[in-house]
């Protein structure tokens, strides 16, 4: 069965292309499932485990996945980023990440340091122990900043080229943002809500120095049955900022009450 993990929605694998009718199928992709299979092949007597959200259910696999690792009786872990993030494996001595762009193609306005921080953990997973530890970075855009800097640790380098950026399109630290998320059972609502939200923040915006992005519908559009729409407000001048998301937050809670629910987020970490 083919299912997303963000909608819950659950099919069929189709056994005919639904354009062309063709039955010439085949799965493709790099998801752990897929990088397992392959290492199969290539390790046959590898001892290998995944650690992802599929294959560990509760804190009770967790730890004992973990427990094997310190016995060494895996010799091979895969998994998400749940592998990078803390463990202290002293045995460990390469480290692969996978895509490790695949961050910087998300719409988010820290996506570049998001993989700085996941190749950075990662690599930090090997060489813990006594024996020294090697990297490798698979990624489609080797000369962005964020990618050569990791390979270097060179946090002071990666702060002053983001801050380059982030001083240009006016985003935190230079700004404040905030989102305001509208999520419903129903997508109209969710839609119409940030509708209402944003045309009260328009009439009592004043002079220049705030920025309205959106509303739109948020890049993980339905999560658990919500629709999920968003919309950015940028500025410097924080109690204006905060006045406004005050009042498009009452505009919408007047009109439908609790048909649509409103998250208000400072300075966001996840836009997604």
């Amino acid at each position: 069965k083919i299912k997303c993990h963000y909608c819950g929605y659950l099919t069929q694998p189709p056994d005919k292309c639904p354009s062309c009718a063709g039955i010439d199928l085949k799965l493709i992709g790099a998801g752990t499932q897929k990088i397992e299979e392959e290492l199969r092949l290539l390790f046959p007597h590898a001892r290998i485990k995944r650690m992802d959200s599929d294959a560990i259910k509760g804190r009770q696999a967790y730890d004992m996945l973990l427990g094997q690792v310190d016995r060494r009786e895996v010799d091979i872990l895969l998994g998400t980023q749940m592998v990078a993030k803390g463990h202290d494996f002293p045995s460990v001595t390469l480290v692969g990440v996978v895509d490790a762009d695949v961050g910087l193609k998300l719409p988010d306005l820290r996506s570049a340091e998001k993989t700085f921080q996941l190749i950075t953990q990662a690599a930090g997973r090997a060489g813990r122990g006594d024996i020294t530890g090697d990297v490798i970075i698979q990624t489609l855009n080797p000369q962005h900043y964020s990618i050569l800097h990791s390979r270097t640790h060179d946090y002071d380098g990666f702060y002053n080229e983001e801050l380059t950026y982030r001083t240009e399109l006016g985003y935190p630290p230079i700004s404040r943002i905030i989102k305001l998320e509208f999520k419903s059972a129903n997508e109209s609502y969710a839609a119409e809500a940030a509708k209402t939200a944003r045309d009260r923040i328009r009439s009592l915006v004043k002079g220049k120095g705030i920025v309205i992005l959106g509303p739109a519908p948020a890049p993980i559009s339905r999560v658990r049955g919500q629709y999920r729409f968003q919309m950015l407000l940028l500025s410097s001048r924080r109690e204006e900022l905060r006045r406004l998301v005050v009042e498009g937050k009452n505009a919408v809670e007047e009109k439908y009450g609790r048909k649509c629910k409103v998250i208000v987020d400072v300075d966001p970490v996840n836009l997604m």
